[in-house]
């Protein structure tokens, strides 16, 4: 990441939040920030910004739940595990092998079959992908994903993200890999040492809300898997994480969800904490999300920020902005850890410094002067009055501000 005093101050937030652990110490709980402000705070703004920042070095993949149509989790971790699969700079491609395998246990057509035969048709359907020869598994899986649309487990629009993203799945995993996967499933929740593919038609017949929590436990497994593996890179880099005085250490990876606020989003972010707290071993993922309302589901730990002390009751705590929050704030100072799995925290507006920085000009500019407050109304009010001022060419903003791609193999 840049350095923190040229960020924004919430992705100088995000700067401070990616440190995870040192080289040999314990994992650590991490919280779901979740950025508070109005229409127009710039809150999508800054999720490009902090995704601008990570770039090609940091691990980390975004979702906006602010669609026309109705999304499911099951939607949102297969898009979310295509995005972080990719090729990462000096570190490989992570491998969700665990989520792929839940996956296709939850869309295999099992109506109608007793224990044996659903069993049956499960090892069957596995076999295709993890034997030796498997030179038709794309395939395969394609034809898996449009059985179950005509079967109405999938509805189309999952059908045609499945169709792309399961095969990159199943590819990055591996056959030994995805034979590990299901024998992890036979474990979860309950241990099943007699026969994994109980477990696996457990989870097909499971209701949804079961379901998602159990694919997500699937997923953040395979982060903490994946992580280790190839957190190489980090050991002994240079980096600006806030921890300067520990050269050894590992980063989280970073997940960036807009507009949590609509039913979708909290249904997400519901069962990433529940999944969370059937896990004992914590995972290396960074939540950084967005909202425009406040959710009651916050108190009484945290205060809404319009009331004061006062009115507030104990033990709640105040709303920090961006600028003071930080790891140890939200952890508090409880033995028993951090008291509330969201950590709240308030988008404000920039300061003359950081406006100037912003834009590429002196402090003293007019341009500073009168196009300061949210970062993207100052960026807008930028470009509208680019008649009256220009931007330097080699503005260092363009580096840390820009939103990458979003497509395979681009630089964030």
């Amino acid at each position: 990441m840049p350095e923190e005093r040229r960020l924004p101050p919430a992705t100088a937030l995000a700067a401070r939040l990616l440190w995870h652990r040192d080289a040999r110490g314990p994992r650590r709980r991490q919280p779901i920030v979740v950025l508070l402000g109005p229409t127009g705070a710039g809150k999508s703004w800054t999720l490009g910004s902090i995704a601008g920042s990570c770039g090609n070095d940091v691990v980390h993949a975004g979702y906006d739940f602010e669609r026309t149509t109705a999304t499911d989790t099951r939607e949102v971790l297969a898009r979310l595990a295509f995005d972080l699969s990719r090729k990462w700079s000096q570190r490989g491609r992570p491998r969700f092998a665990r989520l792929a395998v839940g996956l296709i246990a939850v869309q295999t057509d099992l109506a109608d079959l007793h224990h044996r035969q659903a069993k049956d048709k499960l090892r069957t359907e596995f076999a295709k992908y993890t034997s030796r020869q498997r030179p038709s598994f794309t395939t395969a899986l394609r034809d898996l994903v449009d059985a179950a649309v005509d079967a109405h487990i999938l509805d189309a629009t999952m059908g045609v993200l499945l169709k792309n993203s399961l095969p990159e799945l199943v590819n990055a995993a591996g056959r030994e890999p995805l034979r590990r996967a299901i024998r992890w499933h036979g474990d979860h929740p309950d241990p099943r040492a007699d026969d994994p593919y109980d477990a696996l038609l457990d989870l097909n017949r499971l209701p949804a809300t079961g379901r998602d929590v159990w694919l997500l436990a699937a997923f953040l497994a395979d982060i903490r898997e994946s992580q280790e593996r190839l957190a190489r890179a980090d050991l002994g880099s240079k980096c600006r994480c806030g921890r300067p005085s520990r050269p050894r250490h590992r980063h989280n990876w970073v997940l960036l969800l807009d507009n949590v606020d609509h039913p979708d989003g909290e249904r997400f972010l519901r069962d990433l904490t529940t999944a969370r707290q059937h896990v004992l071993e914590h995972d290396p993922l960074l939540v950084i999300a967005t909202s425009g309302r406040w959710n009651p589901g916050w108190e009484p730990e945290w205060r809404p920020p319009w009331l004061s002390a006062a009115a507030g009751r104990a033990p709640a705590r105040t709303v920090r902005s961006c600028r003071h929050a930080d790891y140890d704030d939200w952890a508090g100072d409880s033995p028993a850890g951090p008291p509330h799995p969201y950590y709240p925290v308030l988008l404000e507006p920039l300061t003359l410094r950081e406006t100037a920085h912003l834009l590429g000009v002196q402090e003293d500019s007019p341009a500073a002067l009168l196009l300061g407050g949210p970062p993207a109304g100052c960026r807008r009010r930028w470009r509208a009055s680019g008649r009256c001022w220009r931007r330097p060419r080699s503005s260092p903003a363009r580096a840390t501000c820009s939103t990458p791609a979003t497509t395979r193999g681009s630089a964030g």
